[in-house]
């Protein structure tokens, strides 16, 4: 930052924090927004929350059912954010929308979730900033200048078509008149200064930036920060199905703790797990998928103190595991779901570095969760022959439920001989997701499994060669709506059936034992649920 005094610029994006953003700030701190501030440099604090619901960056997308409280959590978010580093109320915050497609969904999604935003920061006391592409969140935002809609009150327009000035084609010349506009006129490049290279996009300011301390709002506009009549929560899906839930209450200070509810209905919630200390930082992770939540802030002595709206969990797609298995011949799989919706259709994208490895058209996932097929070209069958593990990155999308990335490994095995018979029987707790299981050098592996139960299933796996038990396992824990690997070790008689089948294929009979919602592990054997089936056990 010093070496960079010698050059033209004289204003900094920061990024504060959001569901989106790509990298750490490890020394993003008040010293170090002090010490610039002193120095002469102007600060643009961004946020990088939820996206639009159907978004080409592949992020984490708004809800339309809930985008105006996605909106003002995450305004409560970045307020919080910016005042531990000492950016105080006054300043501007800017949010960074991404390019989108202009459709009906996403405009009105966009425009809903920057509303809640605005509302937010002014309620807080700061100055609310969008910036977006002229072509999509800023066109979308000058179609209602002079409405009642809630504006912001500077305008980011990211159009790189190098003029430096703040004139737009899209925003006519009386909105954002004031000094209210900046211009990010080139992308991605890097330049040098004061013998130091940085890569940076380059931006024309005429609005307001930011600085450590206390600012005060300009114009007309006057906002009193005042407590929220009740907490609010946030939901963020995550690509291996988590949820990321963000609970906060602007002006409360008696909290002591936070209640998770969820459940399958808005009128029957329940407790999920321990109370989360309000000292706890950031999201709560969540391995509990339900259509509905909602939080209670507790005070001293656990009373309740206000209870959220409820939520409704987005609809999003999943992907599971850390291994995508590859036949020599035939076709691979990976395990995904979809969640809030029946079921869906999904498709496949498989990329080594930049290299596409696979694309699949639209396949059928079923409810509770399924395997994704793709298949590969005989040039990546002989490549992935020769590596045995391929370090790629799946991407799974689907028109209805978003889309999920996930570094995978892609593995190669071997079968001979003709495909064993597959089978499955599900409970009304659990079920058998895969019909292909793997085992390792060693005899280890796992069954891929669904719990469809409204609270997690604890459940344990049994694995049969006619009358010879080959594999057990202790109880484990999936969560409620996740998919997941029930994870075994064979006998020894069991690993060598398997080693010495000539095919590399064993015929096992598996049994699945879940003991019902709420009860402990050793219950009785009548409140226990079997699913059961016959699957394929392949050696690696």
């Amino acid at each position: 930052m010093s070496a960079w005094l010698a050059s033209p610029f004289r204003a900094d994006g920061v990024y504060l924090g959001g569901a989106n953003m790509a990298c750490s700030q490890p020394n993003l701190t008040a010293s170090w927004v002090a010490a610039e501030s002193a120095a002469g440099w102007h600060l643009l604090p961004l946020y990088v929350g939820l996206q639009a619901p159907s978004n080409s960056c592949g992020c984490a997308g708004i809800s339309p059912a809930s985008a105006t409280v996605e909106g003002e959590a995450a305004a409560l978010d970045a307020v919080t954010r910016a005042q531990a580093i000492g950016i105080g109320v006054g300043n501007p915050i800017y949010f960074d929308m991404e390019g989108y497609n202009h459709t009906t969904t996403n405009t009105a999604a966009v425009l809903a979730f920057l509303s809640g935003w605005t509302t937010k920061l002014h309620a807080a006391g700061y100055l609310s900033g969008v910036y977006s592409s002229d072509l999509s969140g800023i066109r979308d935002l000058a179609a209602q200048y002079g409405t009642t809609y809630p504006e912001p009150n500077d305008l980011w327009i990211a159009n790189w078509n190098g003029a430096q000035s703040t004139v737009d084609a899209n925003v006519p010349a009386t909105d954002w008149p004031n000094h209210q506009r900046l211009h990010q006129y080139r992308g991605g490049h890097t330049d040098l200064y004061g013998g130091a290279s940085i890569s940076i996009d380059s931006d024309y300011v005429d609005a307001a930036t930011a600085a450590g301390g206390a600012g005060s709002p300009p114009g007309p506009i006057t906002v009193t920060p005042t407590p929220a009549t009740a907490p609010t929560l946030a939901i963020t899906p995550l690509p291996n199905g988590t949820l990321q839930v963000t609970p906060s209450w602007t002006g409360e200070a008696g909290i002591v703790s936070w209640q998770l509810e969820g459940g399958s209905s808005p009128t029957a919630l329940n407790p999920l797990g321990r109370r989360v200390r309000v000292s706890h930082t950031g999201p709560i992770n969540v391995r509990n998928v339900y259509p509905y939540y909602q939080v209670l802030a507790l005070g001293s002595t656990g009373q309740t103190i206000g209870t959220s709206a409820t939520i409704q969990t987005p609809p999003h797609v999943a992907l599971f595991g850390a291994r995508a298995f590859v036949p020599r011949r035939g076709k691979g799989g990976v395990p995904v779901a979809c969640f809030d919706v029946p079921s869906c259709q999904v498709t496949v994208r498989i990329r080594y570095g930049r290299k596409t490895v696979s694309r699949t058209g639209p396949e059928s996932v079923a409810t509770g969760g399924g395997v994704a097929h793709f298949k590969l070209s005989g040039r990546w069958h002989r490549f992935l022959a020769v590596h045995r593990r391929l370090p790629v990155t799946v991407a799974v999308k689907s028109t209805t439920a978003g889309r999920a990335s996930s570094a995978m490994r892609l593995i190669s095995y071997t079968t001979t001989g003709r495909k064993l018979a597959q089978s499955t029987t599900p409970s009304s707790q659990i079920k058998l997701v895969g019909g292909m299981e793997f085992v390792g050098r060693h005899g280890r592996g796992g069954v891929l499994a669904a719990c469809l139960a409204s609270a997690p299933c604890v459940a344990s796996p049994t694995l049969s060669v006619g009358r010879q038990v080959i594999a057990s396992a202790n109880p484990q824990k999936l969560g409620a709506g996740m998919v997941g690997y029930l994870h075994f070790t064979m006998t020894g008689a069991g690993h060598r059936l398997l080693t010495d089948a000539k095919s590399n294929q064993l015929s096992v009979h598996v049994q699945i034992a879940s003991q019902g919602p709420g009860v402990s592990v050793g219950a009785s054997a009548s409140s226990v649920s079997i699913a059961s089936g016959q699957v394929t056990l392949a050696g690696l």
